[in-house]
C-alpha cells in the first residue's frame, strides 16, 4: 500500500471513483462560489445613512418666520458599477411632503414648503440668519422625483437637504414630514419625521 493510500485509509466502499466525483465537487462548489462573488462585485451596492438632522423652530412657532428642517445624507457605494440616488418623494403617497399638525392629530391645513438640495452643508449659517437660503434656488417636485445623483464604485458623496416651512395662521402645534429617498436597485432611506412647534431652538443630530 503506497503512502497515499495509508493517509486517505479509503473504506472498501469509498473507492478511486468516490473519491474523484467527490473532488469534482468541490471544484464545482468553488467554481460557483467565485462565479457568485465575481457577480455580486459587479453590481452596485448603494448605502444611504442620514448623518446629520437639525431643525429650528424658533421664529415659526409665534409666526414671525419660518420653521426649517435640515439633513445630511451620506452615499457610499461598495459595488463595483455606479450607482444612483433617483430622487426624493413621498413616504405615503397618499399625503403630502409636509402635513400640518395639532395636538396628535393631522391637519387638513395647507402648509407652503420649499426643499432645496445643496452640494456644501450652510447649516450653521441657517442657525444665525434664515434670509441665507434667498441665496439658493429651491427645487420644484419634478426635479426632486428626477435628481439622478450618481456615486461611483467606492465613491461616499454627501448631499444636504433643507425644508423652509413658513409661518401657519392659524397656528399649528407641529409638521409631519413625509420624505423617502429612492435609490437604485429598489432601495429607500426613510426620512419622515414628525416635528413638535416650539417657541426656541431644538436640534436633533
Amino acid at each position: 500500500m503506497d503512502l497515499f493510500s495509508k493517509l486517505v485509509d479509503l473504506k472498501p466502499d469509498f473507492g478511486w471513483t468516490q473519491a474523484i466525483a467527490l473532488c469534482a465537487l468541490i471544484v464545482s462548489i468553488f467554481s460557483w462560489w467565485n462565479t457568485r462573488q465575481a457577480r455580486r462585485s459587479g453590481l452596485s451596492q448603494l448605502q444611504a445613512v442620514t448623518s446629520y438632522e437639525g431643525y429650528d423652530t424658533r421664529r415659526f412657532g409665534d409666526g414671525t418666520g419660518p420653521l426649517l428642517y435640515m439633513w445630511a445624507i451620506d452615499l457610499k457605494n461598495s459595488g463595483g458599477r455606479t450607482a444612483t440616488c433617483r430622487g426624493i418623494t413621498q413616504r405615503l403617497q397618499q399625503l403630502p411632503f409636509a402635513v400640518a399638525m395639532r395636538g396628535d392629530q393631522l391637519s387638513n391645513d395647507a402648509l407652503q414648503m420649499t426643499l432645496y438640495v445643496l452640494a456644501k452643508p450652510i447649516f450653521e449659517e441657517l442657525s444665525r440668519n434664515p434670509t441665507v437660503l434667498d441665496k439658493e434656488t429651491p427645487k420644484d417636485w419634478d426635479e426632486l422625483r428626477a435628481l439622478n445623483i450618481t456615486v461611483a464604485p467606492g465613491e461616499v458623496k454627501t448631499i444636504y437637504f433643507v425644508c423652509k416651512i413658513t409661518g401657519s395662521k392659524p397656528a399649528i402645534d407641529g409638521v409631519l414630514f413625509n420624505f423617502e429617498l429612492i435609490l437604485s436597485l429598489g432601495r429607500s432611506l426613510n426620512l419622515s419625521k414628525a416635528v413638535r412647534v416650539a417657541t426656541r431652538s431644538a436640534a436633533a443630530a
